[in-house]
């Protein structure tokens, strides 16, 4: 059940949105305990690939009228020691008017 459909239908956006995702690989055991976190994860999946695979769950999810609305994404993705998986963070542009 989407979140439309849940009786959130208020929250559909359809205002401009900036998109922020961090994505946590886990560290290579070939790397051990040499490195700590914050060491880039440069192979695939693409950054790109993976904030596309987000903004069309948004939009499946109804969290917005549709992935169009994003003017700003950024992703990022890293090696961790730690819990696995992405930070995702959606903010409404307010304007400056």
């Amino acid at each position: 059940m989407t979140i439309y459909e849940q009786g959130y239908g208020s929250l559909v956006l359809d205002e401009p949105v900036k998109l922020f995702a961090c994505f946590y690989f886990p560290m290579p055991k070939k790397y051990g305990k040499r490195f700590k976190e914050g060491l880039p994860h440069i192979v695939k999946p693409d950054s790109d690939n993976l904030l596309k695979a987000v903004m069309d769950c948004m939009t499946q999810a109804r969290v917005w009228r549709d992935d169009s609305i994003v003017f700003d994404s950024r992703a990022t993705k890293w090696y961790t020691h730690g819990a696995t998986g992405a930070r995702i963070k959606a903010e409404v542009w307010e304007g400056s008017g």
